[in-house]
């Protein structure tokens, strides 16, 4: 009898053990995750810094573009951009093939921070935490370098500001 209480309690102690050290390590790896997410403007976000070398051309063959960003109305924080472009045709079947003069995809940034890559001219961009952004998008060639005219880089940018009850504001 006194053999099986000592076998119970030392299969106790170990579960017990076994519990809270499990916690104890999910808790870790959660405020980890955690922080690393309040540095980024995108909720949710696995965004992260991004660069690519430039590919330049011709200004006669540049491409251009312009992006019109509009707040969601049901979904406040919650932007549609509409990335306008001319001498440039979005080709999302040859991303991360051969560079082809004129066609490719856009990069979408927020705060400098890439977000997303886009493969059309419509792009929604997931809520954002209250706060003042400047949004970013370049044209980057199938090989993902992006555009450039003498070193510069084609895009554009444009700021939000998200207020403090967007978060709360369901339409």
């Amino acid at each position: 009898m006194k053999q099986t209480k000592v076998i119970v309690i030392s299969i106790t102690a170990v579960l017990i053990g076994l519990f809270v050290g499990l916690q104890a390590a999910g808790t870790t790896q959660q405020n980890s995750a955690n922080q690393t997410l309040k540095r980024y403007p995108v909720e949710l976000s696995r965004a992260g810094m991004h660069r690519h070398d430039t590919r330049n051309v011709p200004a006669q063959d540049a491409p251009d573009i312009e992006v019109d960003v509009t707040e969601d109305t049901k979904m406040p924080g919650h932007y549609h951009l509409f990335i306008d472009t001319t001498n440039f045709q979005f080709a999302p079947e040859s991303v991360s093939e051969d560079h082809l003069l004129g066609e490719g995809h856009a990069h979408v940034f927020v705060d400098d921070i890439k977000i997303s890559r886009a493969y059309g001219p419509w792009y929604h961009l997931p809520k954002l935490k209250p706060g003042t952004y400047e949004i970013k998008v370049t044209l980057n060639t199938n090989d993902h370098r992006e555009y450039a005219v003498d070193g510069e880089s084609i895009m554009t940018t444009t700021t939000v500001t998200v207020s403090e009850d967007a978060g709360m504001q369901m339409n």
